[in-house]
């Protein structure tokens, strides 16, 4: 076997060892290339980075003394949109600049969120702005609270919840009762608040004061929506609706007497242009009382012959604004039909009704509950509306007749004006007094 010469042998051993050198120099080189590019996209995964939203801001289209704003990030890692508005006034706007600035703290790369604002009018000067935002993880809301504020216009005054009911206990404990009888079912009482301070959120609606339960994370708000009804009295009197003082047509000293026998005239749906005032002529004449029962539209038409009734010393009773069967309507619409109706007489009079008379007679034990005076039916019902006949109704009144009777007829039909003086006579020949629903109520 021939062997290289010696010379021949290191001349290979260099070139091998040239070889490996320019290999690890190569790969040296790939390893900071690479290997700095794949730091610099985990430290780009890793680390949270800072959005840049897009914002917009626009007059809102039905409030003028309001701003739109609108604020959107897509990045992926942390998406959100905030929609909002802002006020003309700075105390007002500093507040929400402080809860966009902590929403926006509390954003993570899985939870994403959304801010959604609704406005609640309550009149023309009273604005409830509500935030409402969700978060959300794999696409499945996680936690929704609301921040509420409620303020007047033009003044930009805040409106607690405290100065709402004067900062009157009563109407804290009254608070109490109404939320556990309005809350939502597995709402448990040691959520309800103890003091006005507990009361942080709340909007009010002309039919509706609604008052937002915190929780904790991972719960939605409860809201207790009270119907405004029941919480009426006790607002500040800017704040109160369709309420005066009431035509009281009994006197505070007045006596039970078992020992005479009354019956109460009253009449439904007026009042009528020329049917009212000769029933009201008869009464004068015979120096009778009765209790009228108004729709509220038919007020609005006519009130001059509204203010007559009150000053001729009848009862007005609230009869709704459009004569629907109230128990086919949701609480918000029974009210409305209840208010608007009262706003209507007290426009007229300057007093509010003593009583109230449902449509058809429905009603229900929720409906009683909610109004604030009383409801008075009938026990002798004369149909009048459906025979049109004076000597019917004659004939129904005298068949039925009994001591504290109350007597349903219509003043909008000619007929019953027809037959009144004829009932009129009977009852007084009969020994009956004519008086009001309301005292007809204390004998019952």
């Amino acid at each position: 076997m021939l062997r290289r010469p010696l010379s021949t042998r290191r001349k290979l051993q260099l070139q091998a060892f040239a070889i490996l050198c320019v290999c690890s120099l190569f790969l040296f080189g790939c390893f900071l290339l690479f290997g700095e590019d794949t730091q610099q996209r985990t430290s780009t995964q890793t680390e949270t980075p800072i959005s840049t939203a897009t914002t917009t801001v626009t007059q809102h289209p039905d409030y003028p003394t309001l701003y739109d704003v609108v604020e959107t990030s897509e990045q992926p890692q942390i998406p959100y949109t905030l929609h909002y508005v802002k006020t003309k006034h700075t105390a007002i706007n500093a507040r929400i600049d402080d809860y966009i600035a902590s929403l926006k703290a509390s954003i993570s790369n899985e939870q994403p969120i959304e801010l959604q604002t609704a406005i609640e009018t309550f009149n023309e000067t009273t604005i409830s702005l509500r935030f409402t935002y969700q978060r959300y993880r794999e696409q499945q809301v996680i936690d929704e609270q609301t921040m509420t504020i409620v303020y007047e216009e033009p003044s930009g005054e805040i409106i607690t919840i405290d100065a709402l009911f004067q900062n009157n206990e009563k109407a804290l404990n009254t608070l109490q009762m109404l939320m556990q009888q309005y809350a939502p079912i597995g709402t448990t009482p040691e959520g309800f608040p103890r003091h006005w301070k507990d009361i942080a959120n709340f909007t009010l609606t002309p039919y509706a004061l609604n008052l937002y339960m915190a929780t904790e994370q991972g719960q939605t708000n409860h809201v207790v929506a009270l119907p405004i009804l029941t919480v009426n009295e006790w607002l500040a009197k800017p704040y109160q609706q369709g309420i005066a003082p009431p035509f009281h047509t009994i006197d505070d000293n007045y006596v039970r007497d078992t020992s005479k026998m009354r019956v109460a005239l009253t009449f439904d749906d007026g009042p009528h242009p020329t049917v009212t005032p000769q029933i009201l002529d008869i009464l004068q004449k015979y120096d009778v009382q009765a209790t009228f029962f108004l729709v509220g539209q038919r007020v609005q038409q006519h009130p001059e012959i509204v203010q007559r009734i009150v000053e001729e010393g009848h009862e007005i009773g609230n009869h709704t604004w459009s004569h629907p069967n109230i128990t086919t309507l949701p609480i918000n619409g029974v009210q409305q039909e209840f208010i608007k109706t009262n706003e209507a007489i007290i426009a007229a009079t300057n007093y509010a009704p003593t009583v109230f008379r449902p449509p058809y007679g429905a009603t229900s034990d929720t409906l009683e509950k909610l109004l604030p005076i009383p409801s008075v039916l009938w026990s002798i019902d004369t149909l009048d509306w459906r025979h049109r006949d004076p000597q019917q109704t004659i004939a129904i009144v005298n068949k039925h007749l009994h001591n504290n009777a109350i007597i349903l007829m219509h003043d909008i039909h000619q007929p019953t004006a027809d037959a009144l003086e004829t009932i009129i006579l009977n009852l007084q020949h009969a020994n009956y007094d004519c008086v009001t629903a309301s005292e007809i109520l204390l004998y019952k």
